[in-house]
């Protein structure tokens, strides 16, 4: 059964309140130009076993940077599959999303920090008879569960892309590169 609080959907929950830390994957930032660079358990790198090498979607992929990301769960009694794609180290927990956002030191993350030995979906491949996300809807011609099987991906990471993630930036004779 699934211990998500959120929403479901074709099979799969989501609560968009939680985020996942995993201080086996932070990455090292620096928050400001005069601070200390720290690990942040909420900036993540995945790389490795994180990945999965086994579905086209990942299997080229190095690395994987994300920031603040949720994470993907079977709803409980359903016949849709789930694939992860890329997911935490054993040692990550589910924090509030409020605590993540609120947190004035990355540090204070690390606070009363206690894995839960579960490697939790970041990007999943889901497979199934997905019924409408719209059930509210009698239009003619809508469709209320599909009539055949299909395939979506789903990433609980909305800046997976950002530049801030994959570009570095460095003065080089006046220029930055």
């Amino acid at each position: 059964p699934s211990n998500v609080g959120g929403a479901h959907w074709g099979g799969v929950a989501f609560d968009p309140a939680q985020t996942v830390l995993d201080r086996d994957r932070a990455l090292t930032i620096q928050p400001s130009p005069d601070s200390a660079p720290l690990r942040h358990p909420a900036v993540l790198g995945f790389s490795g076993g994180d990945l999965n090498h086994d579905d086209p979607v990942t299997a080229a992929l190095g690395t994987i940077n994300v920031s603040s990301a949720g994470h993907f769960e079977l709803a409980s009694r359903t016949e849709t599959k789930l694939v992860p794609l890329i997911q935490s180290s054993g040692s990550a927990m589910l924090v509030p999303a409020s605590r993540v956002r609120d947190a004035l030191n990355p540090a204070s993350l690390y606070n009363g920090y206690a894995p839960a030995g579960e490697h939790y979906a970041i990007a999943v491949r889901a497979t199934g008879r997905f019924a409408t996300a719209f059930p509210q809807r009698r239009d003619p011609g809508h469709i209320a569960r599909a009539q055949r099987e299909c395939t979506v991906l789903l990433v609980a990471d909305t800046d997976i892309l950002s530049d801030r993630l994959w570009m570095q930036f460095t003065p080089s004779f006046g220029q930055v590169l």
